[in-house]
């Protein structure tokens, strides 16, 4: 005869076992969802994506654990928290596959290239004479923090008095009258100008015999 007690613990036992088939059947895992669908980051920028497994009805699976990849580490690296990291320029697709399912869904990420910050700006020459009439050019360079050059860099050019000299945006400085002033240069949405030493002196350039 079996006793109260052990009735119990089998009611118990059948109980959990069929709550526990019914969470199995309710988590069976129909489709997996990642947001953003694409995103577009910097060499060196991380966006987080989220992984959502839904059933047959829609409902969310919470339970449903997430296995991340990337199908190409040279351009985007991704953890188990969905976390994804540019590393080079290209286009790599996201995976984010349920746990002992074949259900898993995609997103794109664009990796672009990272573009070095401008630390400094070195402007050559630092003085310069140039006759009224004529002119000379001044150059200038934008430096990253290791002293490497930045390319593609837009400067803006200033003259202090429009009167003696005049400056253009490639830095052309054309003498208007005799007197001193200064040529400011610096990169477009930066803080921070260097400048140049202009004295302009009386006499024109002469003409030049070749130039027809």
């Amino acid at each position: 005869m079996i006793g109260a007690r052990k009735l119990w613990v089998l009611a118990v036992a059948a109980a959990v076992g069929a709550a526990s088939a019914r969470a199995q059947q309710r988590c069976a895992v129909a489709e997996v969802a990642i947001a953003p669908p694409d995103a577009q980051i910097a060499a060196g920028a991380q966006v987080a994506f989220q992984a959502t497994a839904y059933d047959q009805s829609g409902s969310p699976c919470e339970s449903a654990a997430m296995a991340w990849s990337t199908s190409n580490v040279n351009v985007v690296r991704i953890d188990q928290n969905g976390v994804a990291t540019g590393v080079s320029p290209g286009v790599a697709i996201i995976t984010a596959q349920a746990s002992g399912t074949t259900r898993r869904g995609q997103a794109s990420v664009t990796v672009s290239a990272q573009r070095a910050r401008v630390a400094s700006v070195e402007l050559s020459p630092r003085q310069v004479q140039v006759r009224v009439g004529s002119a000379v050019r001044l150059a200038a360079q934008a430096l990253d923090s290791s002293g490497s050059p930045v390319p593609s860099v837009q400067f803006v050019w200033i003259s202090s008095d429009l009167n003696v000299a005049r400056v253009g945006s490639d830095g052309v400085v054309t003498g208007v009258a005799p007197g001193r002033t200064t040529v400011y240069t610096g990169v477009a949405g930066r803080r921070g100008f260097v400048g140049a030493a202009v004295e302009v002196v009386a006499g024109t350039a002469r003409p030049n015999p070749n130039r027809r």
